[in-house]
């Protein structure tokens, strides 16, 4: 089975920009692949486009589904046309509701924590707006393509900008105290499916937060916040996934920390490395430490 290696780090750290470093990286050759919210399953290479078209050919006709009835010669031919009609890039959403669907009913305990936090803390955000179905909307994303990796059977190490330990927040809403807290996030890591490995970017925070303002389009949740207000949620942000990483490495999780200040090529030289290590079985161990800086 594949492995997910998860980028992790507050909104406005610098995930996606190293995340686009990666992709530009990667080849066919490579143990390690990435995986985006928009296509979990990966872009196919023309090459292995024209591969599975020709596989599907030498299959033949399909027997149709509760039948016993296989397809006529147009019905064939109407399938192979479709298929490469859609071409290399296209993404089933049927196929992706239903891992969705498959994930929701091998988690229900995290769905419910997840309803929690939308139905009691998404109503008035710190800015004041009602972000629910923004919330439910990016979490149902999240949850499919999570599951389709979960059954990808490349036995690839796979790196994703956007995950579950990334948004742990999304699932807390009972605790009314930092330790509380912890205690509520250790239970939501019980419950739910986890990395095989984290790579944890961390810059300082008024930095940070200046990022999240230099933003073309400026997340909802963001919207209208002062720079000191961004800081604030954005120390919680950090707190709570560093809460959720202790934990993973207690597990035997390995944990790579990088401080995003330092040059895009460098941090994704240093997350490739890291990822082929995984695949030779390198002891687990805190591979670097970023420099923690207060604002």
């Amino acid at each position: 089975m594949a492995k997910v290696v998860e980028i992790c780090g507050s909104p406005g750290v610098g995930k996606s920009t190293i995340f686009e470093e990666i992709i530009r990286r990667k080849s066919r050759e490579d143990s390690w692949t990435t995986a985006t919210n928009v296509n979990p399953y990966d872009e196919q290479s023309w090459l292995d486009f024209a591969k599975k078209i020709a596989r599907e050919i030498r299959k033949g006709k399909k027997t149709l589904s509760n039948s016993r009835i296989e397809e006529n010669n147009y019905e064939f031919v109407r399938r192979i046309y479709k298929d490469i009609k859609n071409g290399k890039d296209y993404v089933d959403q049927t196929a992706l509701k239903e891992a969705g669907d498959r994930f929701v009913a091998q988690f229900p305990e995290y769905l419910e924590a997840c309803w929690g936090n939308i139905y009691l803390k998404q109503r008035k955000s710190s800015n004041g707006m009602d972000l629910r179905f923004e919330k439910a909307e990016f979490i149902y994303r999240i949850i499919k393509k999570i599951q389709v990796l979960r059954e990808n059977a490349s036995g690839k190490y796979i790196i994703i900008d956007e995950g579950l330990i990334n948004m742990i927040d999304r699932g807390l809403y009972k605790s009314t105290s930092p330790l509380e807290e912890k205690e509520e996030i250790y239970n939501l890591l019980e419950v739910m499916p986890l990395p095989d490995a984290i790579v944890y970017l961390e810059t300082d925070l008024r930095e940070n937060a200046k990022r999240l303002l230099s933003r073309r389009d400026i997340r909802d949740m963001h919207r209208g916040l002062s720079i000191d207000g961004l800081v604030a949620i954005t120390k919680a942000c950090r707190d709570r996934i560093v809460t959720s990483i202790n934990f993973l490495e207690d597990k035997g999780i390995p944990v790579l920390y990088l401080d995003s200040s330092q040059p895009v090529r460098l941090n994704a030289d240093k997350i490739i490395t890291f990822t082929k290590s995984l695949n030779r079985s390198m002891p687990t161990a805190k591979t670097e430490h970023a420099a923690t800086v207060s604002a």
